[in-house]
């Protein structure tokens, strides 16, 4: 049976993404399939034989994950990672519609089938497919062939960059026809059509690939003739292949084929018609098999009509179709470290990583049509770009233009920074006319004294009367995004060209931050102007910084008791109501709470306790504050075992007579003697911290108790504003301690107020 290889190649392209709920993918690289290049599509004829698959053609893919390792054979208990999902052509490999990425954990089984459009279910445990009445109308003009792999052996991204392999094989049956002659009969008969009578052409598929059984179930009542050939071929001695007209047919029971011919007139030797010219005369012949066997899936099945003067017989053969290993081809990224090797590879369709910061002065980086591919065509590249950490910099320029049709994928941490002279015209991203997805990093644009400088900018300014002929998509999923300066009493930080909205192009907005932007009511399109896309919300985490964050199963909390039930279970959560708490807040589940502009006020205890490695995301801006009695021992965020991030908000805490208050700390008295087994990190992001009086000659503001810190539990900041206090030397820990991490600086305000922001 012919079977056609792919190799999932995993390209470094660094990004965020859950697909299920319990499998941790955060850093992982793209789920891909190497290519095979073919001129067949499905306009034309369609079977897919020897090593070629339809460079136009997408399949579906099936994806399940099991926390086991590589090589790993498990049936049951797997959850369903990518369900049904299309992979379409990508330039050098074969990708989904919406990018998919490996988990991080566990390992992934895949199983295929193609065309895409045929929605097949599969089944793990038994590896079985299921098509259901399905109409096959094919003849040799408008044939596809229908593929269905056996599920794959396990693989982790680290595996998958060595080898596997997703195997199709064929779901149809193929037939072809010939025609000879006899010595006898040479030159006399020449054929105009061939005719399959009684084909039926819908029927239900239950492969089943562990039995390797791919059985259809027909209705009768379907039958139908297939036009097999047409033409005017004359027939001769030498045996003539009709390949070109080729049928694909549901897998059934044997039927006829008529021919219609026209036999042309024979003289003896004195030149006297012996046989006068008889045209379009038909016969039928039965296309029976050895023991009457029915046509088989993945069998060939080769007819060939011998013409003799007496009689028109029919000789049948049986093949099954090669099996082929496609080569895999080298898809991982290139390593760059300056601006040539970056437009060089770029120019080639390659994805890179950056392994140094890259400084482009007069030139940017530009996305377009590669300068080479295996046509010698140029051809809008596909590319993915890790900025690794590093950053492009633009000193006097645009950094990245993406032209002609490119796609652009942007992933990991880094800047992608443009205009930093402050008087040069430019934009951080420049999409002319492409498609650009960002993961990550971060994106600035200076200032410039005559014109507006854009972050990130759709449209080509050349052609703006010609726009429709330029559409372009944004799809932003993550990074931080800035412009320096304002016109027209805003700041152009996402932006498209009026006549290219209205023409189809679009900024999709999933995650990420916006200084000075809401991207859900901006004015760069006008007031009101969303560019969310759908299960997201934006929320201002301090004045002039908004946040967009999924906002998947959001409730309304209006009471302590509802707050707390969310806090135990985990949800995504929106304060509707100042409360005053009595008891804290014990946070066990994964909560997520947007302030919303509301108070969280704990007069005589701590208000939000998280413990049993639980977890709490605060955005927006309102207030959580506890012992404001200013009689008790309290702190207005105690992590004791898990992970908090603080993303917005204005924490305070009281003063104590008898002991000292923390604003925020992280640490469990009860715990001190296995410290090591309740490591806790928290990050703040944003918001106002401050403690209302000190101890030790010092504010406690923020605390991370010794045994805890010896442990491995962390305090990061990566913004906010502290009150007496400065993350960057403070003596909680001990003098000159820091709780900024590099790439983040604390600046002293004056008015003992410190703030962080990104260097």
């Amino acid at each position: 049976m012919k079977k056609i290889f792919f190799s999932l190649l995993a390209i470094a392209a660094i990004a965020s993404c859950a697909k299920t709920e319990d499998v941790y993918t955060e850093g992982q690289t793209e789920i891909q399939l190497a290519p095979v290049t073919a001129l067949t599509t499905k306009a034309q004829v369609g079977v897919i034989d020897g090593t070629k698959y339809p460079t136009a053609e997408n399949f579906n893919v099936y994806a399940y994950w099991a926390n086991q390792p590589a090589g790993s054979d498990f049936n049951t208990g797997a959850t369903v990672y990518l369900d049904n999902v299309k992979f379409v052509n990508k330039g050098k490999y074969w990708g989904g519609e919406t990018t998919y990425y490996w988990p991080k954990n566990g390992s992934l089984r895949f199983a295929a089938y193609s065309p895409a459009d045929l929605s097949m279910i599969h089944d793990l445990e038994k590896d079985l497919y299921r098509l259901d009445n399905h109409e096959y109308v094919s003849d040799f003009s408008g044939a596809y062939d229908i593929l269905v792999a056996p599920t794959s052996e396990s693989y982790t991204a680290q595996t998958a960059a060595e080898k596997v392999s997703v195997v199709f094989e064929h779901a149809l049956s193929w037939l072809t026809f010939k025609v000879q002659s006899t010595a006898v009969a040479e030159g006399t008969f020449t054929v105009h059509k061939i005719t399959v009578n009684d084909v039926a052409i819908k029927g239900s598929l239950l492969a089943d690939m562990f039995a390797g059984e791919k059985n259809w179930t027909v209705d009768p009542t379907t039958a139908t003739a297939i036009q097999a050939y047409a033409g005017n071929t004359t027939v001769t001695t030498t045996v003539q292949n009709l390949d070109d007209y080729s049928n694909l047919v549901l897998p059934q029971a044997t039927t006829t084929l008529t021919i219609e011919f026209t036999q042309n007139e024979m003289k003896d030797k004195d030149n006297n018609v012996t046989t006068p010219k008889l045209e379009n005369q038909t016969v039928t012949i039965p296309l029976t098999l050895d023991g009457d066997e029915p046509w088989v899936a993945g069998k060939h099945y080769n007819y060939t009509v011998i013409f003799d003067l007496d009689e028109i017989l029919i000789n049948p053969s049986v093949e099954d179709w090669v099996e082929v290993e496609v080569p895999a081809i080298d898809a991982t990224p290139v390593l760059v470290e300056n601006y040539e090797e970056l437009q060089a590879a770029v120019n080639t369709g390659r994805s890179v990583r950056l392994t140094q910061d890259i400084n482009l002065t007069t030139k940017s980086l530009e996305v377009g049509k590669s300068v080479q591919t295996k046509a010698d065509e140029a051809a809008p590249v596909n590319v993915v770009i890790d900025l690794n950490g590093k950053s492009i910099t633009a000193t006097s320029t645009d950094a990245i233009v993406v032209k002609e049709g490119a796609t652009l994928t942007i992933n990991g941490n880094g800047k992608v920074w443009a205009a930093t002279d402050d008087k040069s015209a430019g934009n951080a991203v420049w999409v002319k006319h492409g498609n650009v997805t960002i993961n990550g990093g971060s994106y600035y644009v200076g200032a410039d004294n005559t014109l507006r400088n854009d972050c990130i900018y759709v449209g080509a300014d050349s052609q703006k009367d010609n726009a429709a002929n330029y559409q372009s998509t944004v799809v932003i999923n993550g990074g931080r995004f800035e412009a320096k300066v304002k016109e027209l009493n805003q700041y152009w930080v996402l932006n498209i060209q009026d006549k290219h909205a209205e023409n189809g192009s679009t900024i999709t907005v999933n995650g990420g931050e916006f200084v000075n932007f809401d991207p859900s009511n901006n004015l760069s399109e006008g007031a009101n102007t969303n560019f969310l896309g759908a299960g997201v919300g934006s929320y201002e985490l301090e004045p002039g910084l908004w946040t967009v964050v999924k906002k998947d199963s959001e409730i309304r909390i209006k009471s302590a008791a509802a707050l707390q039930d969310a806090a135990f279970h985990g949800a995504v959560a929106v304060l509707d109501a100042n409360l005053d708490l009595t008891e804290s807040i014990l946070v066990t589940g994964a909560l997520t709470l947007n302030l919303n502009d509301k108070n969280l006020i704990a007069e005589k205890t701590d208000a939000i306790v998280i413990d049993n490695n639980g977890s709490l995301v605060i955005n927006g801006r309102g207030a959580v504050k506890a012992a404001t009695d200013d009689a008790s021992s309290a702190n207005a965020i105690w992590l004791k075992y898990g992970t908090a991030v603080l993303n917005g908000g204005d924490y305070y805490v009281g003063k104590d007579g008898a002991e000292r208050n923390d604003c925020i700390y992280v640490g469990a008295n009860a715990y001190v003697a296995d410290a090591a087994t309740k490591v806790s990190t928290l990050t703040i992001n944003g918001g106002k911290y401050e403690a209302a009086a000190k101890e030790y000659d010092q504010y406690w503001v923020l605390n991370l108790r010794d045994e805890f810190y010896k442990a491995g539990s962390q305090i990061i900041v990566k913004g906010g504003t502290f009150v007496n206090f400065d993350p960057a030397n403070n003596i909680s820990e001990g003098a000159n301690t820091n709780f900024v991490p590099k790439g983040w600086k604390s600046i002293d305000n004056g008015n003992d107020t410190w703030t962080v922001k990104t260097e």
